[in-house]
């Protein structure tokens, strides 16, 4: 079984995105957290299950979409993920920031 890591960037955008939609539909924010985990759940047994990350040109940078989102990760070794981003699908995505700041 793989080990998923969480980066401090993408803990910081998912309470971002919680806080965001709390204000609005506090049962909606608990459902994108939820899902998110769940998601990278599945990762624990799938490490490949997620798209090659087009911007990325990297085969170890992988992605998993969830409604308008893109949930990027790093596949660092056969037993370690690290999850990298909570990106807006509707925003470009630079590259060279995938890799900063995890």
């Amino acid at each position: 079984m793989v080990q998923v890591r969480w980066s401090r960037r993408i803990i910081a955008e998912l309470h971002e995105a919680r806080e965001y939609l709390h204000a609005y539909s506090p049962r909606s924010a608990e459902r994108l957290i939820d899902a998110i985990f769940t998601k990278a759940a599945l990762l624990e047994t799938q490490p490949l299950l997620g798209r090659v990350v087009p911007e990325a040109e990297r085969p170890d940078v992988r992605e998993l979409l969830y409604q308008k989102y893109r949930l990027i990760y790093q596949v660092v070794s056969k037993t370690e993920i690290l999850m990298l981003t909570l990106h807006p699908a509707l925003r470009p995505l630079a590259a060279d920031s995938l890799l900063e700041a995890s």
